[in-house]
């Protein structure tokens, strides 16, 4: 038996390679949210305190489903998309 076949029997040794593993996929999917909220910030600065606004929420709920699919996607285009919506509604409410 070679050496790295014996090290590999070892329980911590495949557990040591799956949380390296686990953990650079963690920290791509960090990256990823990362530039996305970079990517939404750029089209609506307030993005956040938007989304988390009472008018917000009660607005979404009377969206379609497609649109209020947009809220839970993990893409930042759906989100730019959903935002644009509201502050149309918002520029139209305002008069």
């Amino acid at each position: 038996m070679t050496r790295e076949r014996y090290i590999e029997g070892w329980p911590s040794y495949s557990a040591m390679k799956a949380s390296a593993r686990m953990r650079r996929f963690i920290n791509l999917g960090q990256a990823r949210r990362r530039l996305a909220a970079e990517v939404v910030t750029e089209a609506h600065p307030n993005w956040t305190a938007t989304v988390h606004s009472h008018s917000f929420a009660e607005w979404l709920k009377d969206q379609p489903e497609h649109v209020q699919a947009w809220a839970t996607s993990e893409e930042p285009a759906d989100a730019v998309r959903l935002l644009d919506l509201y502050a149309g509604y918002k520029r139209r409410v305002r008069g």
